[in-house]
């Protein structure tokens, strides 16, 4: 695997594209707990669901786009479902801190 400018763009593109995915989802989280705790208003449980939605279909985008990435870097897949899995965990902890970030606790 040589490292080149090609390389390192496409890994950093992937991880702002998940960091904004996972931002996106969260907030949505965000905005539906919310509502339902409080004031169960019915546009807001419309944008949270329509938001949640987008997150997911962007982080499900990204991460398609970083297997065919991945492909072309590692071709041996028992080294790439390892690292999707880690990708996967941690976009999960991501959006899990940034909900205890936004909750204070």
């Amino acid at each position: 695997m040589q490292l080149t400018d090609n390389l390192v763009k496409s890994i950093f593109d992937n991880i702002r594209n998940f960091v904004l995915s996972s931002v996106v989802i969260a907030i949505s989280v965000i905005i539906l707990r919310d509502n339902y705790a409080a004031d169960h208003n019915t546009y807001q449980y419309f944008i949270g669901t329509i938001s949640l939605i987008a997150g997911i279909g962007l982080f499900s985008l990204n991460v398609v786009h970083a297997w065919k990435k991945l492909d072309t870097v590692i071709s041996n897949l028992w080294l790439k479902v390892p690292l999707l899995v880690l990708y996967a965990l941690v976009a999960i902890e991501f959006v899990r801190v940034l909900w205890v970030i936004r909750v204070g606790l």
